[in-house]
């Protein structure tokens, strides 16, 4: 994998996901990794990825690790652009294993977005559960993208 360092290949010249520190002293945690989306030199949203969590904190997946996307927001004005998508479509790449993905079901837009990216991204090959525990009540998504070219 490469440097967290390094910025993500851009989609084109004028797209990127940039890894982005969230320390004073500008380092990462090797499982935490917060992007910056930029659209020329604009900022267009974040992600905040987490990588390797373990089976007892995750909802849905049954591996032993998984990525789980914590946060993802684009700007109002870059929505419905596939900005969105291009940024999950490389951070799936980018992370190949276990994903699980989580909105809250009050979120309509996030979940249509998800299920829309996860179905064309794995190709209809996900789950998808109503989770209903003491900690989450809400709609999940889990797929492995480990053959994913």
């Amino acid at each position: 994998m490469n440097s967290q360092k390094d910025m993500l290949k851009a989609i084109d010249s004028k797209y990127s996901i940039t890894p982005h520190s969230h320390r004073a002293d500008g380092s990462l945690n090797e499982y935490r990794h917060p992007f910056l989306i930029k659209i020329g030199e604009e900022i267009a949203g974040f992600i905040f990825v987490l990588t390797g969590v373990p089976k007892e904190y995750v909802k849905l997946s049954t591996a032993n690790k998984t990525n789980v996307i914590s946060d993802f927001f684009i700007m109002r004005k870059f929505r419905r652009r596939n900005y969105g998508k291009q940024a999950a479509f490389r951070l799936f790449d980018r992370f190949p294993g276990a994903w699980e993905i989580r909105q809250t079901e009050t979120n309509i837009q996030a979940h249509q977005f998800w299920k829309r990216v996860i179905d064309e991204y794995t190709k209809g090959k996900y789950l998808e559960e109503h989770v209903q525990d003491d900690r989450w009540r809400e709609p999940v998504q889990c797929f492995q993208n480990d053959s994913h070219t």
